[in-house]
């Protein structure tokens, strides 16, 4: 209910006159809220409540006070009384269990609160000042502080806050309120050079609930610095040079090693061990540093890095550079972009039970000046890990380098090419039309997966349209663009593949080509450049022309020379040619006509006088008729 006060004046109209009438209109209090009880020293007891509503107006606290009355409930003993505050105290008598009654009251009335309470669970201790350092070494502080007397024995638990830069770490102890001296607590197991913020609180170890005491302000105390422990965490990189033999060393704070103070400068120191009896070469470098190049000559060296600051310095981290870089058939992989996540790529290898230890390098930046060389260092039970940094970026080729050690010594084991995430090729790539003919025709192109950094390229898509018309070739897959119009496409899946035959192709016609390269899914665009090819003419008008000029004459030239041929058979038969029967064997005496049986015999002159006639001309003189 909302409270409001009412004042009512009157007066006089003559202003020379300065008499008035006031009138008050108020409500009867409010009862009291929150009513508690708390002792300090178990002397006095100190009782606070919420008034809810007090007036501050000076008429009114004149006219009506409001007035509160802390009293006991079963007498009418009165401990304290107070106008318009909110708190009141009281001395302590024999007794430890208390029952009052918060009586408030004005001239309208009055309201009552109660509360019971055992004095021994409402004490709330106090302490004087902040804490006071009494002792420290590099991980020890012994700290102190000073609680106000109480007048009764008791246990109290006290909390020890030290705060640094790697957060909060509490302690706890339980101390006496009656002892002789003051509490005191020793704080081990801290970090040397290293500055602690330190409070302390205190409560009653009595009663269902704790009041603890107010934190103390903070002393701040700072630990001495102590020589450096664990071992830095080294590598190297070895410049592929064989004649330089260039070693870039590394070197980070591993996750044991402890600086224990400020870094004043690292050492390294060089080892042949070809040669043990040459002097060791030292060198240091200062603290913003962590790398030197170092240029080798043919041997191998042990290299000893190890840090210093103002105390002493740490134990030397080894590491062996062999005296080649030469490491063998090593496996390289590009792999998949599956299980990374967000910002991170994830790699594993083949274990071998006989290296300790494994070790993965790779630049954040491969494409850039800076690499900023990154390593990781891996337990012997390890094969997989998912390496994440803020610098990887999409569509960046990045090369794992995994290494085996054994006794101090590295082994290439494998090269994994990875991605955090591979971006397709957008643009298509250049291609030349080369044997051309009505029917088909060969697209070449060049390699491309050394050109696209992007992504792994894992084959190619030979795009084919034609201009305001669907393509539809037999053997190619068919696809709609932006524009409703068919598309023609040959998705080819080997990398390596650098040529293409298309078939199946319409003479004397106009088509477009493009080869786009992709990694996993390609993405068709119009907007890229395409090759533009007209198929020749087939030949067959030739043939056809040939055909008329030469095979049709041909054809009548011999069907007319077959038709001749049987004419002159019929008007001109054939006379067969006189067979003549030779006479192998002649007698050299006169031949009778006894000798030949002729089938006729014709007499074409008659001989005057008889002579000889030689043989071979007998023939002449005879015809015989068959």
């Amino acid at each position: 209910m909302a409270r409001m006060l009412l004042i009512l004046a009157c007066g006089f109209s003559d202003v020379r006159d300065n008499d008035a009438t006031y009138l008050y209109l108020t409500n009867q209090p409010d009862k009291p809220q929150n009513l508690n009880c708390e002792t300090e020293d178990m002397i006095n007891v100190r009782c606070t409540w919420n008034p809810v509503f007090v007036s501050t107006d000076c008429f009114f606290r004149d006219a009506c006070p409001m007035e509160f009355i802390l009293s006991d409930v079963s007498s009418t003993k009165i401990y304290c009384s107070t106008k318009f505050q909110n708190s009141c105290s009281f001395k302590m008598g024999d007794q430890f269990l208390y029952n009052v009654r918060l009586t408030a009251r004005n001239c309208l009335g009055q309201k009552h609160e109660q509360l019971s309470f055992n004095v021994m669970h409402i004490v709330r201790p106090v302490i004087f000042n902040k804490p006071a350092v009494d002792y420290q070494n590099a991980t020890f502080i012994q700290l102190s502080w000073d609680i106000n007397p109480i007048n009764a024995s008791l246990s109290l638990l006290c909390q020890i806050n030290a705060a640094n830069g790697d957060g909060n770490k509490q302690y706890n102890i339980t101390v006496q309120s009656n002892s002789d001296f003051p509490p005191h607590f020793q704080l081990g197991g801290l970090q040397p050079a290293t500055k602690y913020a330190l409070k302390v609180r205190c409560a009653a170890d009595v009663g269902p609930s704790w009041k603890w005491s107010s934190w103390t302000e903070s002393i701040i105390s700072e630990t001495p610095e102590t020589a450096p422990s664990g071992l830095l965490d080294v590598w190297r990189y070895i410049n592929p040079d064989l004649e330089q033999h260039n070693v870039t060393v590394f070197w980070k704070e591993s996750s044991e090693f402890r600086a224990n103070g400020k870094i004043q400068k690292y050492h390294l120191s060089l080892e042949n061990l070809e040669e043990p009896s040459m002097q060791h070469h030292n060198f240091s470098s200062s603290a913003s540093q962590k790398s030197s190049v170092i240029s080798l000559g043919n041997h191998s060296y042990k290299i000893l890095v190890w840090a210093q600051n103002g105390v002493s310095a740490s134990s030397p981290s080894v590491i062996i550079i062999p005296a080649t870089n030469k490491n063998g058939k090593v496996h390289l992989s590009k792999e998949t972009t599956d299980n990374n996540t967000e910002h991170g790529i994830y790699i594993s290898w083949k274990p071998q039970s006989k290296f300790s230890q494994y070790v993965v390098d790779w630049c954040n930046h491969p494409t850039g000046n800076a690499c900023d060389f990154q390593w990781k260092k891996y337990e012997q039970n390890k094969s997989s890990d998912l390496i994440t940094s803020d610098a990887f970026r999409h569509g960046v080729r990045y090369t794992f380098n995994v290494y085996g050690i054994q006794d101090d010594k590295s082994y290439l084991l494998e090269k994994k090419v990875k991605y955090l995430k591979e971006e397709e090729p957008l643009q298509y790539i250049l291609c030349n039309i080369v044997n051309a003919t009505a029917n088909s025709l060969k697209v070449t192109w060049e390699p491309q997966d050394q050109k696209f950094n992007s992504c792994f390229i894992r084959g190619y898509v030979l795009y084919m349209k034609m201009d305001d018309q669907n393509c539809m070739v037999q053997g190619s897959e068919q696809f709609r663009n932006a524009n409703n119009l068919t598309i023609c496409s040959y998705k080819i899946e080997k990398p390596n593949q650098t040529e293409f035959t298309v078939r199946h192709l319409k003479p004397r016609t106009k088509y477009l080509f493009a080869v786009q390269a992709y990694a996993v899914k390609p993405h068709y665009t119009d907007n890229g450049t395409f090759k533009t090819v007209f198929t020749p003419d087939d030949g067959k008008w030739l043939f056809h022309l040939l055909y008329l000029l030469v095979i049709i004459p041909l054809m009548l030239m011999c069907m007319c020379s077959r038709k001749s041929n049987r004419v002159r058979n019929c008007l001109y038969p054939t006379i067969p040619q006189p067979k003549v029967t030779p006479i192998f064997k002649m007698s050299s005496g006169m031949t009778e006509v006894n000798d030949i049986i002729p089938d006729q015999l014709v007499m074409l002159e008659k001989p005057q006088e008889f002579t000889l006639i030689p043989a071979h001309q007998k023939h002449t003189s005879i015809r015989k008729t068959i």
